[in-house]
């Protein structure tokens, strides 16, 4: 999830590009939220295209110190731009470990989160 990459970007401050990206977290939070970014930038068109690819989240994530995270929720964009769209939400219930969709007034149990 942190590896380091190179992307074109612009520096205002000393023109380079690409540049390198890459993020750490030096002190582990007692609640992580981490959010994809489902979009990229088409040079040709100028625009920003989602990307639809799935995405496998574990339950659990566990950091080098022995800290772990639980998922707890995931908030899903559905849609195919960034102005517009739809979102619902699966939240895990921390007792049972059962999934609920909730999507506008909708509220479903998720069978398979796979």
């Amino acid at each position: 999830y942190f590896a380091a990459e190179y992307v074109n970007w612009n520096c205002p401050k000393c023109k380079r590009s690409p540049v390198l990206r890459k993020s750490s977290i030096i002190e582990e939070p007692k609640t992580l939220i981490l959010q994809l970014m489902r979009y990229k930038y088409e040079d040709f068109q100028q625009v920003l295209v989602k990307i639809s690819d799935a995405v496998s989240c574990p339950t659990r994530i566990m950091m080098p110190n022995g800290i772990s995270y639980s998922l707890i929720s995931v908030i899903n964009h559905i849609g195919e731009h960034t102005k517009s769209g739809h979102y619902n939400i699966v939240l895990r219930d921390q007792v049972t470990s059962q999934f609920t969709l909730i999507d506008d007034c909708a509220v479903s149990k998720v069978e398979n989160m796979n």
